[in-house]
């Protein structure tokens, strides 16, 4: 019977002495912080430290470990409250969501301009929290996949130079490379990462390829236009963004001249890759191996290099004109196929241009879509009701309804956020509350004895709150470590991936670091210490003839 006793004291000794360690670091701490408070009175700090405190904590830190659960609770909740918050208002603000297109009928493209007309200007921005309005096109396109050497219809959208939606997408966040349009007349392309690795091309690529439909088969029908930016996402759902003067430039008929037509070119067109100094080998290759060729050297070449101006890629273009020009384009095509197989100019990077700009700009004619970007959601509705009343316009619902939901959900989540922060201070302090006042109730024997020796109760209260603010004060600076650990671990997308909800790259969801956390810690000291005060107040302000003989209970 002595060996099994000793055998199970021994095994609870562990147990026994973790809770007494961790108790003695804690007591340690309170100590340290509440000496000067008890300092005029040494004779008691022992006693109430020691018994107070420990009591306070809890058999087993019982108290305590239950404070520092609702507290760390507390802090995850408001952690991820945060990181949803700055997800939403990242999202409201990504003027990607914050615009509404209006569809302009066929047969009506004068209402373009009656739109532009009426809102374009402060009275009707500041009216309904618009920015600004702006026309554009969408249209589609049919462009070679490289790997599959197969085509695909892509769609895209048109955006005029001095759109402000132009700096929305070159964005830091948003642009990989490349530049903004030149001007009005630029023909380069802005396309989307995905665009690229969908269909075969590097996401560094010069130029892309678009089909051209030509009544002679011989004619080759993909047509390298440049590459002047890669961006992240485009508005619209939109694989690639080009300026208006393209959109005509690839689908007007101007006097049966057609600006992507390659039977317009009467030069040689070569792309060169890379820095000029790197390429004049190449070149000189290029030009030696062309006055060999037959056809071209009847055509007395005259070669000409050039900075490439098109595309953001470095590079040089090299023009050989000639003189007579050549009978047709044929022509031109077996002279760089020639080319190519001797000097492997495709392996090298380099590809045949073609010229379709028109000399001569013309007027863009009405846009078939206008955007509004809104700076607030507020009165999106008000908007909807004015262009129905005033234009006979109708926005698609369903375009309202998810900016006014987007809207309604991130300001429902700040109000629970709210309601989850005050819930959380009330259930703290309603612990701490009901956890002295039974202790007090328990021990209002030697608090009436306390004060009949002569113990003040401004210093009694001033003790026991000090004791459960430093309690306080310990529990949120753990829970505030161990809560940090916990969401910026990556907790917080784990549940949500478990969860199965779809989760976005570089979005941790929670936050912790911010001014809700702080009001959060200020609250809880300031409100629970101030309730706790007032729900025992009468206890200590009780006689110690009363509190002696529990007279009031």
């Amino acid at each position: 019977m002595v060996s099994d006793d000793s055998n199970q004291f021994n095994a609870k000794k562990p147990e026994r002495h973790l809770n007494y360690s961790v108790s003695t670091a804690l007591l340690g701490a309170f100590a340290f912080l509440l000496t000067p408070i008890l300092r005029s009175h040494s004779d008691f700090t022992g006693l109430f430290f020691k018994r107070e405190g420990k009591e306070l904590l809890g058999k087993g830190l019982s108290s305590f470990w239950i404070l520092l659960s609702i507290m760390i609770l507390t802090f995850i909740a408001i952690g991820f409250s945060n990181g949803s918050l700055r997800y939403l208002e990242t999202k409201m603000s990504d003027p990607f969501i914050n615009w509404v297109n209006i569809d302009i009928p066929w047969g009506n493209q004068s209402l373009a301009t009656q739109l532009t007309d009426d809102l374009d200007n402060k009275s009707s921005k500041d009216k309904f929290g618009y920015a600004s309005i702006n026309g554009y096109y969408k249209y589609d396109l049919i462009i070679l996949n490289k790997n599959n050497k197969d085509h695909f219809r892509s769609l895209g959208r048109t955006i005029d130079v001095d759109n402000p939606l132009i700096d929305v997408v070159f964005k830091r966040e948003n642009l990989l490379h490349g530049r903004k349009f030149k001007n009005e007349n630029d023909i380069g392309f802005i396309v989307t990462a995905d665009f690229l690795e969908n269909h075969g091309y590097s996401e560094k690529e010069g130029y892309i390829y678009i089909q051209y439909h030509s009544d002679n088969s011989t004619l080759v029908n993909d047509i390298p236009v440049p590459v002047i930016a890669v961006v992240k996402e485009l508005p619209d759902m939109a694989e690639f963004a080009t300026t208006p003067y393209f959109y005509n430039q690839r689908y007007q008929d101007f006097g049966g001249e057609f600006p992507f037509n390659p039977m317009r070119t009467r030069e040689l067109i070569i792309f060169i890759p890379g820095e000029k100094e790197k390429s004049e080998e190449l070149i000189k290759e290029i030009e030696a191996e062309a006055r060999s060729i037959e056809s071209i050297k009847m055509l007395s070449p005259l070669f000409t290099l050039n900075e490439s101006e098109d595309s953001y890629k470095k590079g040089n273009v090299l023009y050989v004109s000639f003189f007579p020009e050549p009978a047709n384009t044929d022509v031109l095509k077996e002279a760089y196929t020639s080319l190519d197989k001797k000097l492997d100019l495709t392996g090298k990077g380099c590809l045949q241009l073609y010229n379709y700009k028109l000399t001569t700009p013309f007027p863009y004619e009405s846009y078939d879509y206008m955007a509004v970007n809104f700076r607030s959601l507020d009165k999106i509705r008000a908007f909807k009701d004015y262009l129905f009343n005033e234009h006979q316009v109708q926005l698609e619902m369903s375009q309202i309804e998810s900016k006014e939901n987007f809207n309604f959900v991130t300001k429902l989540t700040r109000f629970i956020s709210l309601i989850l922060l005050i819930f959380c201070i009330i259930s703290i302090t309603l612990f701490l509350s009901n956890l002295l006042r039974n202790h007090l109730l328990k021990i209002k024997v030697n608090i009436g004895t306390f004060k009949a020796f002569g113990m003040g109760e401004v210093l009694l209260k001033r003790i026991y709150l000090s004791i459960i603010g430093v309690f306080i004060a310990v529990s949120i600076i753990l829970a505030l470590i161990i809560s940090a650990i916990v969401g910026y671990a990556g907790a917080i997308r784990l549940v949500l991936y478990l969860l199965r909800i779809e989760l976005e790259a570089q979005q941790s969801y929670f936050a912790l670091v911010d001014w809700w956390t702080l009001l959060a810690i200020v609250a809880m000291l300031v409100v629970s210490l101030y309730a706790i005060y007032v729900s025992n107040n009468k206890i200590f302000n009780d006689t110690p003839g009363n509190l002696i003989n529990k007279r009031n209970e």
